[in-house]
């Protein structure tokens, strides 16, 4: 499914740090109801209204909090590549919880037996692809999780 450029829609920023990020799951949970495809396209569409955004870390915790509910889901990968990149595109760091959460889903998407690239693959599919720097991160963080 290639996803095509849509009329950018402001989503709101969430900067809310007095929130703990095990409630990411209540910012994020309407997404749980809706079709694999339909949560790819709504999380696209916020991916994509954050792009316009100066200073780029305004959307650092509305990234946080997407990437933990993301992760959490049943099938968070290629998503919580895609949304990894955007993070990293950004200048912002993902938040030290999110290497547990990605540990836990890579673990469970390697007893389901996909391969890096096969992931990678799909991330392609939904229209986000590697460039050198991103690929890399991405490589080297897919590398440390295998190890």
């Amino acid at each position: 499914m290639r996803l095509k450029p849509k009329p950018t829609r402001k989503f709101p920023i969430f900067s809310f740090p007095q929130l703990k990020l095990a409630k990411t799951r209540i910012l994020f949970s309407f997404l749980s109801t809706f079709p694999h495809n339909l949560r790819t396209q709504v999380v696209d569409e916020i991916l994509q209204s954050f792009i316009p955004l100066r200073p780029r870390s305004r959307a650092q915790i509305t990234y946080s909090y997407l990437l933990s509910f993301t992760l959490q889901c049943s099938n968070p990968f290629p998503l919580a590549l895609a949304i990894l990149q955007r993070t990293l595109r950004s200048g912002c760091t993902p938040v030290p919880q999110t290497l547990l959460l990605l540990s836990s889903a890579w673990l469970n998407c390697r007893n389901e037996s996909h391969s890096v690239s096969k992931i990678l693959l799909e991330m392609q599919s939904i229209g986000y692809h590697r460039t050198v720097g991103h690929a890399t991160t991405l490589y080297r963080l897919c590398v440390l999780l295998i190890s």
